[in-house]
This record gives C-alpha cells, structure tokens and sequence, in this order.
C-alpha cells in the first residue's frame, strides 16, 4: 500500500530548493550549531524562510515572523562592531 503525504508535507517539498536550481543543493542554508555539547546539522533562517514559500496559513504567519527576525539580524549585524571595529 502506497503512503500518503499530507499537503503541508507536499507544499513544503514543493517549496525546497531542487539540484537543478541550486548547485549547490542548499548547503549554503546548512549550519551546524552546538546544543548541550552535541554538533547539530540543521538549515539557517534563509533556508527555513525557503521552506516556507507556501499558501498555506501558518506558512505566511511563519514567513512574516521569519522576514521580521531576518531583518533584524542583518541589521544588527552591519550595526554592531566587534572588539576589533569590525562588523560582526
């Protein structure tokens, strides 16, 4: 019996980026953060903000929350100096 994937699922891999439109194949989203010790893999706020380029609902209250969160981030980061006068 064939599994059905939901339209949530469906739209979503809709959204993410192919092979042939990226080289790259996404890893300019990849990260790997460290959570209690432990190297986690995971995709940046650019590569979240790819997943959801949806009609869904909760995909435009995630994509209004995640442009706002993006915006910030670039802006403090040309604002801040580090301990060297350097950006951030």
């Amino acid at each position: 019996m064939k599994k059905r994937i939901n339209s949530g699922t469906n739209a979503w891999l809709k959204a993410w980026p192919k092979p042939h439109q990226y080289p790259d194949n996404g890893r300019i989203y990849a990260e790997t953060v460290e959570v209690d010790g432990i190297p986690v893999k995971t995709i940046n706020l650019e590569g979240l903000l790819r997943t959801k380029q949806t009609v869904r609902d909760k995909d435009v209250a995630d994509r209004i929350i995640l442009e706002r969160a993006l915006e910030i981030y670039h802006r403090e980061r040309v604002v801040t100096p580090n301990k060297q006068g350097q950006e951030k």
